[in-house]
C-alpha cells in the first residue's frame, strides 16, 4: 500500500468512527489517525472478526469498529483470525492467574458474573466499551483479547485505544439522542393527551344527565323502620376523572332539600380518598346546612344509597346501609349491593 492509499484509508476510518460527531471532533479524529498512520495496519487484526460466524455474538458497537477497519482497504497487511473460544480461554486463564473469581471480575467491570461466564465459554464477546477495562483488569493488551493469545509485540495503544474511545463516545451520544427523542415524544404525547382531555371535559363529553325518583326507607336513630320517603334526583353526573354529581337531590321528608334553589354536590372518592363519598348543598355559591350529614354511601348509578340526617334518622334504599350508618365510624368503601341494572 503506497502513502496515498494509506492516507485515504485513514480518512475513511475516521469518517466511519466519527459518523455523528461535530466537525471539530471529526477534524481532531482525522488528524489523530493520520498521525498514527504507520501503526494503523495493526487494526486489521480486527477485520477477520467481521464475519457471519462471529458478528451475531458481538455488540453493535464492536461490529461498527470492525466495519470501519475493513473499509480502510489495507487488507494486505498481516491479519489474525479471532476465535471466540480462544478469547474466552484467555480471559479465563488471565483471570485465574490474577486470583480473581468470575464475580470479582464482574464487579470490577460492573457487569454480571453470568456475562463473564458467557465470555469464557466462547458464547459471546465483550462490548467494545469493556475492552479497555477488561484488558486492564486482566493485565493483558486489548489486541491480545481480540487475538485470543498473549504476544510480546507491544500494543499500538494510541491507535487502538483512541479508536475505541471515539467509538464509545459516538455510541453513547447516539444513545442519548435516541432516549432524548423517545422522552420528547412521550412528553409531547402526554401534553396532547392532557389538552385533549381538557377539551373533551369542557365540551361535556364526560357528563351524563340523571333523572330519577327513588323510593327509600326511613329508619330511626336506633335502626328501626319508620316509614318511607322519595328522593328526586335531577342533574348531571361526571363519569370520567373526578366522578361527581351536581343537581337536585331532594329528600321528601327533609323539606329544605326540596327547595328549588338547593343544589346538591355529590363526589365519589371525596377528598382524594378512594371509597369515600360525600354530599353537601349550596345556593348560588353559598354553602347550606340542610340537616343532612356530610358522608354517605351511594353507588355510581345513584339508584342505591344510604345517608344519615343530623337528627339521627337514616334514609336508605337498602337495609345493608343501616348498621354502617349507625356506627360512629365511616367506612371507606364503594357500595355495590342493591345496584339496579
Amino acid at each position: 500500500m503506497d502513502a496515498l492509499e494509506q492516507s485515504a484509508a485513514v480518512q475513511a476510518l475516521a469518517l466511519v468512527l466519527a459518523e455523528n460527531l461535530s466537525r471539530e471532533e471529526l477534524a481532531r479524529a482525522s488528524l489523530l489517525l493520520t498521525q498514527l498512520g504507520t501503526t494503523l495496519a495493526t487494526i486489521v487484526a480486527l477485520c477477520r472478526i467481521w464475519s457471519p460466524r462471529n458478528r451475531s455474538k458481538m455488540g453493535r458497537s464492536t461490529q461498527r469498529l470492525l466495519r470501519g477497519a475493513a473499509l480502510c482497504g489495507i487488507l494486505k497487511a498481516e491479519v489474525v483470525t479471532m476465535d471466540r473460544e480462544k478469547t474466552g480461554g484467555l480471559i479465563a486463564s488471565a483471570r485465574k492467574e490474577r486470583g480473581l473469581t468470575q464475580k470479582e471480575l464482574a464487579a470490577q467491570l460492573h457487569v454480571s458474573d453470568r456475562a463473564v461466564s458467557k465470555w469464557e465459554r466462547g458464547a459471546g464477546f465483550p462490548d467494545v466499551s469493556l475492552l479497555e477495562p477488561l484488558a486492564d483488569a486482566l493485565g493483558v493488551q486489548v489486541l491480545d483479547l481480540l487475538r485470543g493469545e498473549e504476544t510480546d509485540t507491544p500494543e499500538p495503544e494510541m491507535t487502538v485505544r483512541r479508536a475505541i474511545v471515539l467509538l464509545v463516545r459516538q455510541t453513547r451520544e447516539k444513545t442519548r439522542r435516541r432516549w432524548g427523542q423517545i422522552l420528547g415524544g412521550l412528553i409531547a404525547a402526554l401534553m396532547v393527551g392532557f389538552v385533549l382531555f381538557a377539551v373533551l371535559d369542557r365540551t361535556g363529553v364526560f357528563l351524563r344527565d340523571v333523572s330519577l325518583t327513588v323510593t327509600a326507607a326511613v329508619y330511626t336513630a336506633d335502626g328501626a323502620p319508620a316509614g318511607e320517603t322519595t328522593v328526586t334526583i335531577d342533574g348531571t353526573r361526571k363519569v370520567v376523572g373526578e366522578k361527581s354529581f351536581f343537581g337536585r337531590f331532594a329528600i321528601a321528608c327533609v323539606e329544605p332539600t326540596c327547595r328549588e334553589e338547593a343544589m346538591a354536590h355529590i363526589r365519589w372518592d371525596a377528598m382524594e380518598v378512594e371509597g369515600w363519598q360525600d354530599i353537601f348543598y349550596s345556593r348560588a355559591g353559598e354553602s347550606l346546612s340542610l340537616g343532612v350529614e356530610r358522608m354517605l354511601y351511594i353507588t355510581e348509578n345513584m339508584q342505591s344509597f344510604g345517608l344519615k340526617l343530623e337528627d339521627g334518622r337514616i334514609i336508605a334504599t337498602d337495609p345493608e346501609y343501616v348498621p354502617l350508618l349507625e356506627s360512629e365510624y365511616y367506612y371507606s368503601i364503594r357500595p355495590v349491593f342493591g345496584m339496579h341494572s
